[in-house]
């Protein structure tokens, strides 16, 4: 009942009420009833729901945290992304999940490098890396200029886990540069064809 009430009022709830209420649900266990807030919050844009949002998904466990993973994702503001980063580094699989399928929705190039990180630690987790690949590829698609295949990170190195942008060159191979020592001792660059 209480979970149909916060539903039914909705947006007529202020967020200190709704605030309220999620927090007594938190304490007395009562999920649908926490889902149900987590949902009201979402519909407000303003930075104190992103922060309450932010703040459960940091410290609740299992379906509530996914939820405010989801409800982050729904808000797609900006200041959403850092918060969702770190839930890619839980240990909990739904979050991790959530947190991906967000980053879909609102991350920025700066997504990329822990997404792919997350995707390569959790190797075992099918749904998630393909969530993961997704996100990247929902972002990629938001990056002005970028088509599929010409966002890339760099490898190993000073510039690791930079991006870079190749250029139009629509069927070619790119292939990384060799680097072989001349008879002088001079470093000869040599590109692979």
């Amino acid at each position: 009942p209480a979970a149909e009430a916060v539903l039914a009022l909705g947006q007529a709830l202020t967020l200190p009420e709704t605030q309220e209420i999620l927090r007594g649900a938190l304490r007395a266990r009562r999920i649908e009833t926490a889902l149900a807030c987590l949902r009201a919050i979402a519909g407000r844009r303003e930075p104190e729901a992103l922060t309450t949002l932010a703040r459960v998904m940091a410290v609740a466990h299992e379906d509530v945290a996914a939820a405010a993973a989801r409800a982050l994702g729904e808000m797609r503001l900006p200041a959403a992304e850092g918060p969702l980063l770190e839930a890619l580094r839980r240990d909990d699989a739904e979050l991790r999940l959530a947190a991906a399928d967000a980053l879909a929705r609102l991350g920025t190039a700066r997504a990329v490098l822990p997404l792919q990180e997350a995707e390569a630690a959790h190797s075992h987790d099918q749904d998630f890396r393909r969530a993961a690949r997704h996100a990247v590829a929902e972002i990629q698609s938001r990056l002005h200029g970028a088509s599929a295949g010409q966002l890339s990170l760099a490898s190993p190195g000073p510039e690791a886990g930079e991006l870079s942008l190749a250029e139009d060159a629509q069927g070619r191979l790119s292939l990384e540069t060799t680097e072989d020592r001349g008879p002088g001792g001079d470093v000869v660059r040599r590109r692979i064809p």
